[in-house]
């Protein structure tokens, strides 16, 4: 009845749109029935001695045309005819990718444990056990094979990203010599975005970040007197759109200023109703930074939300806003909501004085966010002789205990004409200009990518632990250096224990 077809199954497997099939240890052959050609997905496991496993994870079924008394191949994955089916993950033996174009069904593969992985906190490999799309448990692996196990790390969290004004270059009539100008050629560009625009260079940033294991981005969505609320609906709309494969924290950001706008302060308020997530701002750029600073805490205070800041980009040792960042969250009671991006001037200011400043971020659980692609680009263009980097001190915030997280910031526009979407270029490009080479600053920058960054966005139900959201990449490295100085993408992505992108 049954004749193995397997040419032809992956031929209908491209057709389908189906994405790649989960990893098993059971032989999986394709086969199709005699009678009705339904083509399907069979196991032969000798002695069916595990398929009560397979059975109770995959709910597994078998042909209706078939003799249940000799059926010994049973369907446990997807096929043309069946619904997709919850699919259990045995163990790290890869089989073949799909074809291209067959990735968006991979939502709905949903595993239930992933075998034999190395995990950055533990000694040994570990099995991670998925519930209804958070972990239930991560013990000891029963396999021991070291050889082939893949790394695991939680989902990446690039906190601190523009999507609509990402890919520009090509628009642009002139290249951006500092800030200043960086501001003004993307302010003269926004004219001519449409919703339609934002959303196909919003989805190839999304699409190439969740292909190199980002699964929760923090994105600032300009809102002025040119751009209204067009980018603020749309990336909402984004945000509903890719919820299943990607968490996007909205923030309402004022990029042209608040009180040099004529309607730029109403729209942040209408964009908070509308469910921003968190409140920006961008004191350097506008009227009065005591003035910025009053409307945009009382707002975040209003609403309940943490409030997110482009601060002091710059090399000029004496802007330094920050200070009053500082003075306002301890006066109205923000510790622990409040998240700083760049900070630059802090990184020209004499050490025992930046250190001063680093103790009283930590003391008041402020976030930095370093985004070093962007402020060394920028920065340090006056310097005739040893310019200077242009970053934040991380070293000397993370030695005060200061949360840094590292993050994205633009890909190919005025404020940044490099990038591809892989935030593992920046965290290297960070290692580099910061000195950090050894195998545990590696780790440390992978938690600057993880767990530094979803504190500072201020993500619940995150990590490798019990009763997270499964969100993890799986990577083809032996360790966190491995993985940093490869910047492949990953084997795997999975959120909330579904397959969502692969390589």
């Amino acid at each position: 009845m049954w004749a193995s077809i397997t040419p032809i199954f992956l031929q209908v497997w491209a057709n389908c749109g189906h994405g790649k099939l989960a990893r098993t240890r059971a032989r999986l052959t394709a086969a199709h029935c005699s009678k009705c050609q339904r083509i399907g997905l069979f196991s032969s496991l000798p002695s069916m001695r595990r398929f009560n496993q397979v059975q109770r994870l995959s709910r597994a079924i078998s042909h209706p045309a078939a003799d249940p008394k000799s059926l010994e191949r049973r369907h446990i994955a997807r096929c043309s005819w069946l619904k997709y089916q919850a699919v259990d993950v045995l163990d790290c033996t890869r089989i073949p990718s799909p074809p291209p174009g067959a990735g968006r069904p991979l939502e709905r593969c949903l595993v239930d444990i992933v075998r034999g992985v190395r995990a950055p906190a533990s000694d040994g490999l570990v099995d991670i056990r998925i519930d209804r799309g958070r972990i239930s448990a991560i013990t000891p692996a029963e396999s021991r094979t070291t050889d082939q196990a893949l790394l695991v790390m939680p989902g990446l969290v690039d906190s601190h990203l523009h999507l609509e004004k990402a890919y520009l270059l090509d628009r642009m009539a002139a290249d951006a010599s500092n800030l200043a100008e960086a501001i003004a050629f993307t302010s003269a560009l926004k004219r001519d975005f449409t919703a339609g625009d934002i959303l196909t260079r919003a989805r190839r940033v999304l699409d190439e970040s969740l292909s190199h294991g980002v699964t929760h981005v923090r994105c600032h969505v300009e809102i002025d007197d040119t751009l209204g609320l067009l980018a603020m609906k749309t990336i909402l709309a984004l945000k509903e759109e890719y919820a299943n494969r990607v968490t996007l924290n909205v923030v309402a950001f004022p990029q042209e200023g608040i009180f040099v706008q004529r309607t730029t302060a109403d729209l942040m308020e209408e964009s908070m109703r509308m469910g921003a997530d968190a409140v920006g701002g961008i004191p350097y750029n506008d009227r009065d930074v005591a003035e910025h600073l009053d409307f945009v805490f009382e707002l975040a205070a209003r609403f309940d939300k943490p409030l997110d800041l482009h601060i002091d980009l710059s090399d000029d040792p004496g802007q330094l806003d920050v200070l009053e960042v500082i003075e306002r969250t301890r006066r109205l009671e923000m510790e622990g909501r409040v998240s700083l991006g760049h900070l630059t001037s802090l990184g020209s200011v004499p050490v025992d004085e930046a250190r001063r400043i680093a103790a009283a971020l930590a003391q008041s659980r402020i976030s930095v966010i370093t985004l070093p692609v962007t402020d060394a680009f920028l920065n340090g263009r006056a310097d005739q002789q040893a310019a200077r980097r242009g970053l934040t001190p991380v070293r000397l915030l993370l030695e005060e205990g200061v949360n840094v997280a590292v993050a994205t910031n633009n890909i190919q526009n005025p404020f940044t004409p490099f990038g591809r979407g892989n935030i593992l270029d920046v965290a290297n490009l960070l290692a580099v200009l910061c000195h950090l080479g050894s195998a545990e600053d590696a780790s440390t920058i992978f938690r600057m990518l993880t767990s530094h960054a979803a504190s500072a966005i201020g993500l619940t139900s995150y990590g490798l632990e019990v009763g997270a959201d499964a969100d993890f990449a799986l990577y083809n490295a032996s360790s966190a250096r491995d993985a940093l100085l490869q910047r492949e993408r990953p084997m795997e992505v999975y959120k909330r224990g579904r397959l969502v992108a692969q390589a």
